[in-house]
């Protein structure tokens, strides 16, 4: 049986109020599964994004699992 895919990335915690998918709140050793995740070719990357402190990436697992990590970036 497959991991869910946040199952594999270590976080902190989820964002009770993202909504379709959920989103993990990752440090860098989150952010970095993730980029080996996608390295692998165990996900495809939907999207990736910046907010002035927070980074963000979408993540699509098969068979349709989509998940979104966001790393906070406190210098910015």
């Amino acid at each position: 049986m497959r991991m869910a895919l946040l199952d594999r990335i270590p976080h902190g915690s989820l964002s009770p109020s993202h909504r379709p998918w959920p989103r993990a709140i990752v440090g860098e050793e989150g952010w970095l599964k993730a980029i080996e995740l996608l390295s692998m070719g165990d996900a495809t990357l939907l999207g990736l994004w910046g907010e002035m402190d927070t980074v963000h990436m979408a993540l699509l697992a098969e068979p349709g699992e989509i998940a979104v990590v966001s790393l906070p970036c406190a210098s910015g």
